[in-house]
């Protein structure tokens, strides 16, 4: 017997400024997750640890090469440190690792730091392969060239009575729902051609968050790993016996937060940057903003930025360019020393016209943003605050815990429940 222990889409950020635009993506929580499933490695054993890809969430400007250069400069040097953690916290497990990129991965740094990688391995009857593709183009992922020519030789020169195992990113199978394009461009092709091979197959990507059960396709089976940076943490382990059967169970890093304070929410308008009340995509810091944060944290909060998209600043802007809009903004927070707080919510003004194009993930407007803020961070919805200079926002948020200025925020738990009470 084999085993396989597969997690994916952690979506890392440490040395890299900001958080992914999604806010359930826990970009800055990486090394805690990393810390807690290292300890579940030591107790599951496998044979084989394998990371899927999404490994960093690299910011859009290094991914569309938009924005200042000099600023993209600095950025691959905080990837690199990111993608050199990884490869640390990988080898550090003193266990055989393959490991794919992802959409959201740099090319060229993930070449530059995993180039070297084991990219097959043939381990007690099963064959390994793990796959470098990437988005061509439309956001699609293709099978090319000399990852073809792998993929061809995998399946023409198996093995009838062991194992190949397909480590990648993208889908060829099943079909999900998603707004995004989850499976390769070929997919079917490359679908049919597993399915039909003499050998027994086995695929496991990433990309689609929600993951799907195992799906047996003549002599190939599928199956998509969920993320491991949205709660509860999820990360799988098979077991592929000589007989053909396979094993596969799904485990959790969670119950139990992430962050173990209370949270402070931060509404970015008029607390954090001065924009004026026009489309715009320039921007400047309140000079009290460092402070902001610094008194969170001083009063045992959580600091978590909340922005609303469709501030007039902002409300034509694209869901790419809100993103480049936030990258940016958490660059220039860095660049001044100020906190990069625990996560990033992107909300809807409720008393205001909404975006077009909005993505296909459900965004929070200020009414559901404590219910949502708590499923995510794995917190009781009693043990979120929110900050904001707008009181129309503070009433959609409801409750008593929410105040307009920092200096009102109580600086210890025995405050806390007096000021609830």
């Amino acid at each position: 017997m084999v085993r396989i222990l597969q997690f994916s889409d952690l979506h890392y950020r440490e040395a890299l400024p900001g958080h992914s635009g999604h806010s359930e993506r826990l970009s800055r929580h990486g090394r805690a997750l990393l810390a807690r499933l290292a300890k579940r490695i030591e107790i599951e054993k496998p044979d084989l640890v394998a990371f899927t890809g999404d490994i960093i969430d690299a910011p859009h400007d290094l991914l569309h090469g938009t924005g200042d250069p000099q600023d993209r400069t600095q950025l691959t040097e905080y990837l690199r440190r990111d993608y050199a953690t990884m490869r640390v916290w990988l080898e550090s497990l003193g266990r055989p690792w393959m490991i794919a990129p992802g959409n959201h991965d740099y090319r060229p740094v993930f070449l530059e730091i995993f180039g070297d990688a084991p990219r097959e391995m043939n381990l007690l009857g099963m064959r390994a392969i793990a796959y470098s593709d990437w988005e061509v183009c439309d956001n699609t992922s293709e099978r090319l060239d000399e990852q073809m020519n792998r993929f061809e030789a995998a399946v023409e020169h198996a093995d009838p009575e062991g194992w190949v195992v397909h480590f990648q990113h993208f889908l060829i199978w099943p079909m999900v729902e998603h707004g995004y394009p989850m499976r390769y461009r070929t997919a079917d092709a490359l679908r049919d051609r597993l399915a039909e091979a003499k050998a027994r197959h086995l695929v496991m990507c990433g990309h689609f968050h929600e993951g799907t059960d195992v799906v047996t396709l003549g002599n190939a089976r599928f199956a998509v790993c969920p993320s491991m940076t949205e709660a509860p943490h999820r990360y799988r382990v098979f077991d592929l016996w000589p007989d053909g059967s396979l094993e596969m169970r799904e485990e959790r890093l969670a119950p139990g937060p992430v962050v173990d304070r209370p949270l402070l929410l931060i509404d970015r308008t008029e607390i954090v940057t001065d924009e004026p009340d026009i489309p715009t995509a320039a921007f400047s810091l309140y000079e009290n903003s460092i402070a902001v944060f610094r008194r969170a944290r001083a009063a045992g909060f959580a600091p978590i930025l909340v922005s609303a998209w469709n501030d007039p600043q902002s409300l034509y802007a694209s869901w790419a360019e809100i993103m480049k809009r936030h990258d940016r903004m958490f660059t220039e927070l860095s660049r001044v020393g100020a906190d990069q707080g625990e996560g990033l919510v992107i909300c809807i003004d409720e008393f205001r016209p909404e975006p077009t194009g909005l993505p296909s993930e459900k965004l929070s407007r200020y009414g559901t943003l404590r219910q949502r803020v708590s499923d995510q961070f794995g917190i009781g919805v009693d043990r979120i605050w929110f900050l904001s200079a707008d009181p129309k926002r503070r009433a959609c948020f409801g409750g008593e815990s929410t105040i307009a200025d920092i200096r009102a925020l109580p600086i210890s738990g025995a405050q806390i429940k007096e000021a609830q009470s």
